[in-house]
Formats: C-alpha cells, sequence, structure tokens
C-alpha cells in the first residue's frame, strides 16, 4: 500500500490573478487532498483560485523582462519571513517547489529546508528569443540546484532544453505534461447551427508576450469583412490601455468583449460559445489555454512555437500556425477557418481525441510516482 504523504507545496506566480502555474498547482494539489495525501500550499497572498489549505506567504512584486512579459519576484511581506522554519516544523514528507527559479522566497526554502524537494520547472523560451541571454547563466545554478532536490518535473520538452542544466547526474528528471479536467472543460451540449453571430475567443494576459494587439490587427479587416464576427478578450495586464485606444480608434467596440480576468470554471461558457481560438503566444512552455481550447473542440489558429509543435503534434491544418509576428498571416488563418465549416469539424474530431492524453489523472499519477519514488529511496 502506497503511503499517504504530508506535502508542502510552494509557488511564486500571483494568485490574484489567472495563469498556468495557478491552475497547475490548483489542480494537482486538489487530486491529492482526494487521494488521501495532506497537502499544504503556501503562496503569495491574494487569490483567484478557491486553493484548500492556502497559507499566504509574502507577496509578489512584479517588473518587466525584456521579452514583454512581466516577472514576478517572491519577497517578505514584511522584509523578513520564517517560512523555511515553519515548513521544517510541521513535518513534510516532501516539499514540492513550483518555479524553484523565482526569487527570494522559493531559494530560502531551498537552502534551509531539510526534507527530500520536488522542483517543477513552468517557463521556456524560444531559440530566438531575447532571454537567450540567461541560458549562459543557468549552468551556475546547478550546485545549489542539485544539492538540494532530488527530482525536477518540467511541463514539456521544450521547458527541459532550457532548464536541464541545473541537473547534475544525481538529479532525477521528468516531463510531465500540463493537464486539463476534462470533467469541466468539455465542448457546449447545444449544437450551433443556425447561429448567425462568429465567435473568435483570446485567452491571456494582455502582455506583449501574449500577443493582444496581434490579434486585433488580425481580426480588423475580418470585422468589415464579415460584419457578424465578434471576438471576446479574457485577460487583463498593462498593455489593457492600447487594447481600448485601438479598439476605440478603429471603431471595433461593438465586435469585441473585453471580460477582464476570468478563472477556473468561469471560463468554461467561453470556450463553449466560441467557434474559433486564437492564440497569437511566443515563448511558452506548455499553455494550457490549448488544452482548454482542445478540450471545448475548438480550431486554433495562432503563431508558431516550440510549444505548439507539442501540444499540437498531428494538428489537421499546421498552415493555420503561422510565423511569429506575421499578422498577415494570422488574419488568413483565421479567415480559412471562418470560411470552412468542414474544416472547423476536422479539427474538433482531431481536439477532443487528441487532448484525452492530458487528462489531470495522468498528470496527477505521474507525480505521485515521482513522490513516492524519491521518498522511498
Amino acid at each position: 500500500m502506497k503511503k499517504k504523504l504530508r506535502i508542502a507545496m510552494f509557488f511564486s506566480s500571483d494568485p490574484s490573478q489567472p495563469g498556468g502555474v495557478q491552475e497547475h498547482v490548483y489542480y494537482l494539489s486538489r487530486e491529492l487532498i482526494r487521494r488521501g495525501h495532506l497537502v499544504d500550499i503556501y503562496g503569495p497572498a491574494g487569490k483567484a483560485l478557491n486553493y484548500r489549505h492556502y497559507h499566504e506567504i509574502g507577496k509578489v512584486i512584479q517588473v518587466p523582462i525584456p521579452n514583454g512579459n512581466m516577472a514576478n519576484l517572491h519577497v517578505a511581506a514584511n522584509g523578513k519571513t520564517n517560512v523555511a522554519a515553519l515548513i521544517n516544523s510541521r513535518g513534510y514528507d516532501i516539499l514540492h517547489v513550483h518555479e524553484p527559479y523565482i526569487p527570494f522566497l522559493a531559494w530560502e526554502l531551498i537552502r534551509e529546508v531539510k526534507v527530500p524537494k520536488v522542483g517543477t520547472f513552468h517557463a521556456a523560451w524560444n531559440d530566438e528569443s531575447v532571454l537567450n541571454f540567461f541560458n549562459s547563466l543557468i549552468p551556475f545554478f546547478q550546485k545549489p540546484f542539485s544539492e538540494s532536490f532530488r527530482a525536477a518535473i518540467f511541463v514539456s520538452q521544450i521547458t527541459r532544453k532550457v532548464w536541464q542544466a541545473v541537473c547534475a547526474n544525481s538529479v532525477r528528471q521528468e516531463i510531465i505534461y500540463n493537464g486539463i479536467d476534462l470533467n469541466v472543460y468539455k465542448p457546449a451540449e447545444q449544437p450551433k447551427k443556425g447561429r448567425k453571430r462568429m465567435e473568435i475567443l483570446f485567452v491571456g494576459r494582455l502582455v506583449q508576450r501574449k500577443g493582444p494587439l496581434h490579434f486585433l490587427k488580425a481580426l480588423e479587416p475580418l470585422f468589415v469583412k464579415y460584419p457578424n464576427l465578434h471576438a471576446t478578450i479574457l485577460g487583463d495586464g498593462y498593455e489593457l490601455k492600447k487594447v481600448n485606444e485601438y479598439i476605440g480608434k478603429r471603431r471595433m467596440d461593438g465586435n469585441i468583449e473585453l471580460a477582464g480576468f476570468v478563472v477556473g470554471r468561469d471560463k468554461v461558457p467561453y470556450y463553449q460559445r466560441a467557434d474559433i481560438f486564437c492564440a497569437p503566444y511566443k515563448d511558452e512552455a506548455f499553455p494550457i489555454t490549448i488544452l482548454e481550447a482542445m478540450a471545448a473542440g475548438l480550431p486554433i489558429a495562432g503563431f508558431f512555437n516550440e510549444a505548439f509543435e507539442e501540444s499540437l503534434t498531428g494538428y489537421p491544418d499546421p498552415s493555420l500556425i503561422v510565423p511569429r509576428n506575421n499578422v498577415a498571416r494570422l488574419s488568413a488563418a483565421l479567415e480559412k477557418l471562418i470560411n470552412d465549416a468542414g474544416l472547423r469539424r476536422l479539427i474538433r474530431q482531431f481536439n477532443l481525441a487528441a487532448v484525452k492524453k492530458y487528462d489531470w489523472k495522468r498528470v496527477v499519477d505521474e507525480t505521485e510516482r515521482v513522490y513516492n519514488e524519491i521518498f522511498n529511496e
């Protein structure tokens, strides 16, 4: 019989905002608790998802980075913290640190917590990214990481490629892809036949890396050509002002809904009423929004990145994934989907079959196996 473990789970992404890390921790922890493990989650103050056994530790400070995204710094709220002493005192069997590369509280735990540790790496960037200047620095973290961690989990092949240099031979390396709750994310029960309006959906933080302005530029000529076309944007961020300005100047107000941050199950109706999903992303590791779109049966058009090569392997029409920053090609891909109902049906069938391998049960099975293997070493 497998031991029921006492697990401390730690992450540094802003829990007051939606994001892949936040959702990963939410679903992983809930399923581990359901299986009888004790799981305490330690993360920054403020939460949008209903985490169980959540302990607010410190706060997040966001700083801009060169690829047009915002990076997190996780610091003590009052300038000092005793989180390592707290975790050491509670008799955990495993400490699971998500995003161990984020300063500063995660680094304190890596140094001072004595139980076996697992680290999950969620961030990655493409070969052409401006962030590649970090690559030469990563090997310098191998000694402190490998002396502290028994296992490293990467959410994709590209994530492993970026971060594996922190792992000495003593560290177990595992690729465990992000997952999706197929009981929550699924197609609409009612068919959309006879509906005149066509809906295109964008989900992501309104930051340059996610491409919200590219999305609007690709849509602009399509709104003129197809009066019944409508778009919804789920997200918020520092580019919201630019997004609003662009919509206002181009008089696109009547065609676009800005829904703001929407998290968890509340996102499902937006996916279910959409016809097409647009993902003009770059520097992705393994975006959960793609899995959400697949689970809803939505055809996807977007910018090429290495993460999409993994999550969309065998995609029926690769021409819908266009070169990065090519707005004209993105607009053409969206128009192709608007006009080809047969292609939309074909991709729907492919997505609903392909997404099954990302069910959260598999993610938790594999993570639980890693826990038990390192605990029994």
